[in-house]
């Protein structure tokens, strides 16, 4: 169901040229005439000349060497209206809608809710296809991003309460492998479904076919998963003056990030420093400082637990980091569109490094964070963050200044270290917060990551204009990396002081 999500969700990247050139919306520019690199009636001519064309005059003065035509004025898929279309219309919607799924989550039956949110989101993939207006595109792209949103909050929660700490990053790995699965695969989907023009109908074939698997697996998911306990059921309170109160017969002897405890009173005041506020704490386990084991009851507890200066740091760096992922997801098979565009192999460099680099990084940053947090605790999982984030900033540079096929190979190995993060920023979340307030907390924390990260890539359009489309992309993906490992660094030292 991920891997569907992410392929919806990702998709209007590769089609957008198609799209634009049906619908018309955003910029145009000079394409070279067919797919053949050596212009009309075969003879050579240099290709650059239509790429620096600005206007549609200069466009159409282009001419091969036997004085045809090289070069034609039409539609780039980029602009404005295609960062708003990729971006703000769709995080508008899915920051919002991954807030309220996060509270029937914490109420209803996941399975149900993961059901309707999977329906909903196939649902408005079939329905793009019968689009004919720039609006309409947008009002399905939200009705996409409210489906998706159901995801998000509502899986990891499931994954949590199914594995334990010494492999829950591994899991959520897996979980989050969806992500590279389906980014990738729409280079190859977009392209060559489009291209092959099912029924006659181009891109919109593309769209009905990439919404059918997500409604299958949805009805598969209903009758054949079922919603597990939530973890950590209150086993203790404590009241205001900090006096307690047995709720069963026993406490349990723990094992926690290599401390052990066995006194429920060293529980209690392990776990103090979090949540002072709170009025009602239930402690099943020492939490090294965290609210992760507390059932917080009320509104002041649990911003006080969201508001530790590691929660903020993770959430500032997950932010750009994340706006880096978008910046790149969104405008990776445009940037090759742009400046490669008779480099025919593109799409298949594309998904193979995604989905391969993609996964294999979110895996190793799962594999590696779980056997260092067993030794060195919680705040080792932030020291692979800001790591794997540094590393990886040389190479998304050579992305963007070696010519194909070494791009390519650069964006594999920045790719493999890159993404390393997500799995592992999810696994230090869940165990920062309470297991009464974690589904909602996810829904928070997505709400503010992907709001922020999710638009920032708008500032493409004003950016190219200042220094061109790869100047744009390299302060929004390469320098929001580097960025973003210096926040997570001090994620790092936060934890490590706790």
């Amino acid at each position: 169901i991920h891997l569907s999500a992410e392929l919806g969700h990702f998709l209007i990247g590769v089609v957008s040229k198609y799209v634009a050139r049906d619908i018309h919306y955003g910029t145009k520019a000079c394409f070279v005439n067919g797919n053949n690199p050596l212009g009309a009636g075969g003879q050579r001519f240099n290709i650059s000349e239509c790429i620096v064309a600005n206007n549609e005059t200069i466009c159409a003065t282009v001419k091969s060497q036997d004085g045809a035509s090289a070069c034609h004025w039409d539609w780039t898929g980029l602009g404005g209206e295609y960062q708003f279309l990729a971006g703000p219309s769709f995080m508008a919607m899915f920051t919002i809608a991954s807030i309220l799924w996060g509270i029937l989550a914490d109420k209803y039956d996941r399975v149900y809710i993961l059901f309707s949110s999977s329906l909903l989101f196939s649902l408005a993939l079939v329905f793009t296809s019968v689009s004919t207006r720039f609006w309409h595109l947008v009002v399905f792209r939200m009705m996409l991003a409210v489906g998706v949103a159901g995801v998000a909050p509502i899986a990891p929660g499931i994954i949590f309460d199914m594995f334990d700490s010494s492999e829950r990053a591994m899991a959520m790995g897996f979980f989050h492998w969806g992500i590279y699965l389906g980014n990738g695969l729409t280079f190859v989907v977009g392209k060559y479904i489009t291209e092959a023009n099912l029924f006659n109908a181009g891109w919109r074939s593309t769209f009905v076919l990439t919404g059918l698997p997500g409604a299958l697996l949805a009805i598969l998911v209903l009758f054949t998963v079922d919603d597990p306990p939530k973890s950590h059921k209150s086993e203790r309170q404590l009241t205001k003056n900090g006096s307690s109160k047995k709720h069963g017969n026993t406490y349990r002897h723990h094992h926690h990030h290599g401390l052990e405890t066995e006194s429920p009173e060293d529980d209690a005041e392990a776990t103090e420093d979090c949540c002072e506020s709170v009025d009602e704490a239930q402690v099943l386990i020492s939490g090294g400082g965290s609210c992760q084991n507390k059932t917080v009851s009320s509104t002041t507890g649990a911003v006080s637990c969201c508001l530790q200066p590691a929660v903020i740091f993770l959430g500032l760096a997950a932010c750009l980091r994340h706006s880096a992922g978008y910046t790149w997801g969104y405008n990776s098979a445009l940037y090759f569109q742009t400046y490669f565009p008779n480099y025919s192999s593109a799409s298949i460099w594309l998904t193979w490094i995604t989905i391969g680099g993609g996964s294999l990084g979110v895996i190793l940053g799962g594999y590696v964070s779980d056997r260092l947090v067993s030794r060195l605790g919680i705040s080792s999982r932030a020291l692979v963050l800001a790591g794997s984030q540094i590393i990886a900033t040389p190479f998304a540079l050579g992305l963007l200044y070696l010519k194909p096929p070494y791009a390519f190979m650069s964006l594999f190995i920045g790719y493999l270290f890159a993404e390393m993060w997500y799995g592992v920023v999810f696994a230090i979340l869940v165990e920062l917060l309470p297991a009464s307030f974690r589904s909602l907390g996810l829904a928070i924390s997505l709400f503010v990551v992907n709001n922020v990260g999710g638009n920032l890539p708008i500032i493409v359009t004003p950016l190219t204009n200042l220094v061109g489309f790869r100047g744009a992309l390299t302060i929004l993906y390469p320098g929001a990396l580097f960025t973003s490992s210096i926040l997570f660094f001090f994620t790092y030292v936060a934890l490590l002081r706790k």
